[in-house]
């Protein structure tokens, strides 16, 4: 209801109103009893946990209409395709009170009877049945039919995935044909270029140097193939390589860098398996790359496995064992900057264990709005698994997000706690001088 005052004008060709909403408030109405009849595959119990509107609420007809499809849902996954709800307010005469009943009407449930697979020319059955959610004599509930399609689709392997229902005449038994497409199964990738730097070279012994402009061409080609043997297995093959001028002496001005002769390369083969034990997937790399930094250059090696399991949809453990060399070459490097390359480049042998644990609740990856992230690291390396020093160290940190009522403001929190502990090993030195028992115990942290 509103009514119009009309108000002077300002010219007299001109007439001026002013609307007012008149609000006429009727009385409030609050949910009374609230039952649930006509179930009988599912208890009242299971049922009333889908209902948020409950007794003493304001009575909210959106909110009625989103428990009715609620509960409609519910039915839809457990296989009744034709279940429906029918919701009854009774007011009181002062219309304050309105008692809310959820009659449902059960249709038949649906039985999944053989899961039928087409299309899949390399990929093993049992891949495409391991990511199906819906089971022989279980009910073809539509989450699980839902839940089925996206998995498979994030397998990678096919272009399309269908998913259908195959009816067996009147009864309450139906066959699910999964069609897929696959897609190739091989991949290939590569490029080529050139980078320019800037890079400092010396002139002579007094220390002088200029800057020049450094060209070196450079590619990458990458070969990779998916579902080998058929088990949604996959191999990778990465390389890389980039060819430098030869550095000269820095001492000897007349020894000056000619030709592409020290290439910069980097070779990783990947391989990875899904379940491949206890439901983990593996992951195993391994790799060996030459790189050129402005004081010195480097050769590394190295092999990585990991291991790695969903225990629930919000924790996970994961393991790793590393083995890595690292070495340094054609250095010009104070002994302060030996110091903080060796940080960064340790020149050791490192075989390590590693172990992690996981639970994030959080609600989105990226923005979360509540939850929390609790992760737990550890690693071992010692001599007798082949390594040249021994540590053991871990890692906690946890991190604590609310919402504070606004989609941009969230009250965030973390704290994290690392420790360290290096092994002590015993060695001895020997005299230079030719004399006997002169060898002497010292303890040296490796």
């Amino acid at each position: 209801m509103y009514s119009v005052v009309e108000t002077d004008p300002r010219r007299p060709d001109e007439g001026l109103i002013k609307p007012v909403i008149v609000i006429s408030e009727g009385p409030r109405t609050l949910v009374g009893t609230v039952q649930i009849t006509g179930s009988s595959a599912l208890s009242e119990p299971e049922l009333r946990a889908r209902v948020k509107l409950g007794e003493g609420q304001p009575f909210y007809q959106p909110q009625l209409n989103a428990d009715r499809d609620a509960l409609i849902l519910e039915y839809l996954n457990i296989g009744f395709s034709s279940a429906d709800v029918v919701v009854t307010p009774v007011f009181s005469d002062d219309r304050t009170r309105a008692d809310v009943t959820f009659a449902v009407q059960e249709g038949p449930q649906i039985i999944v009877d053989h899961i039928l697979i087409v299309g899949n020319t390399h990929t093993d059955p049992r891949v495409i049945l391991n990511e199906m959610k819906l089971r022989p004599g279980a009910p073809l509930g539509r989450e699980d039919r839902d839940e089925s399609q996206r998995a498979l689709s994030a397998l990678g392997l096919f272009r399309r995935v269908r998913i259908t229902e195959l009816r067996h005449g009147s009864g309450n038994r139906q066959d699910i044909l999964v069609t897929v497409d696959e897609a190739p199964m091989t991949t290939i990738s590569y490029g080529g270029g050139a980078e320019a730097n800037q890079v400092l070279r010396a002139t002579g012994p007094s220390g002088e140097a200029r800057t020049e402009i450094e060209f070196a061409p450079r590619g990458f080609f990458n070969i990779g193939r998916r579902n080998v043997g058929g088990r949604n297995r996959t191999v990778d093959l990465y390389t890389r390589l980039s060819l430098h001028r030869q550095t000269g002496n820095p001492d000897d001005p007349t020894d000056t860098p000619s030709g592409l002769a020290f290439p910069e390369y980097r070779v990783v083969g990947t391989f990875r398996q899904p379940r491949a034990f206890w439901s983990s997937d593996v992951v195993v790399t391994a790799a060996t790359e030459q790189g050129v930094r402005s004081s010195f250059n480097f050769a590394r090696k190295g092999v990585n496995a990991d291991m790695l399991r969903r225990l629930s949809p919000s924790i996970r453990v994961s393991g790793r064992y590393s083995f890595n060399t690292t070495r340094t070459f054609d250095e010009h490097l104070s002994e302060e900057d030996k110091l903080t390359i060796d940080r960064l480049f340790p020149q050791v042998r490192l075989s390590a264990f590693s172990v992690a644990v996981s639970r994030d609740s959080r609600d989105d990856l990226l923005e979360p709005q509540h939850g929390t992230l609790v992760s737990l690291d550890g690693t071992l390396a010692a001599r007798a698994i082949g390594s040249q020093v021994g540590y053991s160290k871990g890692y906690l940190q946890g991190f604590y997000y609310h919402s504070l009522g606004h989609p941009r403001l969230v009250f965030a929190g973390g704290a994290r706690l690392g420790l360290a502990n290096p092994f002590t090993v015993i060695a001895t030195i020997i005299d230079s001088a030719p004399r006997p028992n002169t060898s002497r115990p010292v303890s040296i942290i490796r």
